[in-house]
């Protein structure tokens, strides 16, 4: 099998998600009844394409790279890797994230107008939500010290389109 990815050579501590195994990439077609297609403005909800034990798998491959990388925590926040991990793809273009510890359950941070699609189509149970007047950055910070990975060593996408230059800044100034 071949892991993920365009890059072949190992950049050192630079590493995605893009290095798990993605099994079923292209292999997941949905038919959806014409009476179920929503208006333009509101998203298709559509439950998990696969069963938990598929995402706990994936889980459990990312979980090995983490423990040979030394990671605690592994902040994702791309779009589709927070669909491949856990059944959620974010609807809009605010800042969110999943919380992957290396021992025990993710933790989504995720805004509140999304909660009801985050329920409808993930597995994961545990999130925080935040409004839109809320700094999302600093609400992953506080969720990270909550719950006790302030000191820990945390892993980023850098390779994220979300993760700004200036989101990555805040973190280093939240996360000391």
């Amino acid at each position: 099998m071949e892991i993920g990815g365009d890059d072949k050579e190992d950049h050192g501590e630079i590493w995605s998600c893009r290095q798990i195994p993605h099994f079923d990439r292209c292999s997941v077609n949905f038919t959806v009844p014409p009476t179920e297609i929503h208006s333009m403005t509101q998203p298709l909800l559509l439950p998990p394409p696969f069963p938990l034990e598929e995402y706990q798998a994936r889980l459990s491959a990312l979980r090995g790279i983490m423990a040979e990388r030394r990671v605690d925590l592994l902040i994702i926040n791309q779009f589709e890797h927070m669909d491949y991990f856990c059944g959620y793809a974010p609807i809009a273009a605010m800042y969110q994230a999943v919380l992957v510890p290396i021992e025990s359950e993710p933790v989504a941070v995720i805004r509140s107008l999304d909660a009801s699609a985050f329920n409808e189509s993930s597995w994961l149970t545990s999130y925080v939500e935040y409004v839109d007047d809320d700094n999302p950055i600093e609400v992953v910070a506080a969720t990270i010290r909550t719950r006790g990975y302030k000191s820990a060593t945390i892993g980023v996408e850098r390779d994220s389109y979300f993760l700004t230059v200036n989101r990555a800044l805040e973190f280093e100034h939240l996360l000391p």
